[in-house]
């Protein structure tokens, strides 16, 4: 009988400890394929800061973008085209020049990767526009799904 309970014992922490190793090695998997993630992000703003590539080139053809306020182009676009038609070809076309943006924060947690900057140009007024933004991507493609422009 003593026995049994001591292969009992055994085969109980032989579960438990592959359990840990399992879940700990499922942990690093989720953790390494998220810093790729945001490694990418990284890579494409990084990008877009240089002017060698649109930021907007992380966004998904699906995604859902909100621009909050009173601006001409506030409001829910379903979609990266009627985004892109209908609010960013606008501010564009007002531009002298390109955005210069500047990364502030991005972190992630399991779902979505977290994006804080700003950005700003010269207008064709020769004014300085000034947009801070914030958004997320979703964590395990890259691609931007949802985001809030305030």
């Amino acid at each position: 009988m003593e026995k049994l309970h001591t292969v009992y014992g055994a085969l109980t922490i032989a579960l438990f400890l592959g359990h840990v190793v399992f879940s700990a090695n499922a942990q690093e998997k989720k953790e390494s394929a998220l810093q790729k993630q945001l490694d990418l992000v990284a890579h494409q703003f990084k990008q877009w800061e240089n002017g060698t590539t649109s930021f907007f080139d992380l966004l998904a053809d699906d995604v859902n973008w909100e621009v909050s306020g009173r601006s001409p182009v506030s409001g829910v676009y379903k979609g990266k085209q009627a985004f892109m038609e209908r609010a960013v070809a606008p501010i564009i076309e007002k531009l002298k020049e390109p955005l210069k943006p500047k990364l502030i924060s991005l972190t992630a947690d399991d779902r979505f990767i977290w994006l804080h900057f700003k950005a700003q140009a010269k207008t064709k007024t020769n004014t300085i526009t000034k947009t801070p933004t914030s958004g997320n991507c979703n964590s395990t493609t890259g691609k931007s799904s949802t985001r809030l422009l305030f």
